[in-house]
């Protein structure tokens, strides 16, 4: 049920005809979509004009911002487009830029862009090293693993922010109107063994949520995450900018026997975690 976007449910093969005439239930597993990303013509002018007139001859990079979200519905013969970053005339705005470019129903990918001033440096650019310097830090510090600072102790490191981060190495040849860029959205990778178990031979097989909670419990849930959308919107349009959280924590309250009696959904955050009771990060559910 968490996994809100990139999903794609695929049907297990019925068992061939030389099988036991046993009857077993069909099976339905949880898939990963394939992720395409694009970036519109209104992007890349909106970039090239400020390359021309702020950048120049500067190669330090400026703000960036992608959006995606679930596949939208095919309106004919034609498939619906893959789930994937999309980048347009807002992605170089401030993330509180105006509520005219919020999407609630799309997630933010924050990130720099580096527009390079000849192809050679593009071409010689170690990308591993680029992303090393521009990313990894940031993934580091937000799963405590680097240390930001005694100057930054207050800050807290937002994960909803540095978990879902993308960035660009770009030319521009502005005589020519030609562009050449690299994208990339650098990702966690969870280890060896820890993940989802995409088969059903050695591992007990996905199951809908439907089937382990009832609906009494379903219903709890769908309430519990419309309240704390519908609050993370009129926190986000207090700010010129609403956009759909990436992750949050779903805490079922204590059960009365096994029955969940309510739910809370809370935001992501070093600061939610902690002031939990122990008992609430034992039963503590993460959700994406």
């Amino acid at each position: 049920f968490f996994l809100l976007h990139w999903i794609e449910r695929t049907m297990m093969k019925s068992p061939p005809k030389s099988s036991p005439p046993t009857r077993q239930p069909r099976q339905e597993l949880v898939r990963f979509r394939p992720f395409r990303s694009v970036a519109e013509p209104s992007f890349w002018l909106d970039h090239n004009a400020r390359k021309l007139n702020e950048l120049r001859l500067s190669e330090k990079g400026v703000p960036l911002a992608g959006f995606f979200g679930v596949s939208t519905p095919s309106t004919g013969v034609a498939p619906p487009l893959p789930p994937g970053m999309r980048f347009d005339a807002t992605s170089s705005s401030s993330p509180s830029s105006d509520s005219s470019s919020r999407r609630n129903e799309y997630i933010r990918s924050s990130g720099k862009i580096v527009s390079l001033n000849t192809i050679e440096s593009l071409k010689k650019c170690d990308k591993n090293k680029f992303l090393n310097e521009t990313c990894l830090p940031t993934l580091l510090a937000c799963c405590g693993v680097l240390d930001v600072g005694d100057d930054d102790d207050n800050i807290e490191i937002d994960p909803n922010v540095s978990l879902v981060s993308s960035t660009c190495l770009t030319y521009c040849d502005l005589k020519s109107n030609m562009t050449v860029y690299w994208f990339a959205f650098p990702a966690l990778a969870p280890r060896t063994g820890c993940g989802i178990a995409y088969s059903t031979v050695n591992h007990n097989p996905q199951r809908k949520l439907i089937n382990d909670w009832n609906p009494r419990e379903c219903k709890l849930l769908a309430k519990s995450i419309h309240k704390f959308r519908v609050l993370r919107e009129c926190h986000g349009t207090n700010k010129g900018n609403c956009w759909c959280p990436p992750f949050f924590i779903l805490v079922p309250s204590a059960t009365d026997g096994e029955v969940k009696k309510s739910m809370k959904c809370l935001p992501f955050s070093e600061a939610t975690y902690n002031s939990l009771s122990r008992l609430e990060k034992e039963n503590m559910i993460f959700g994406f």
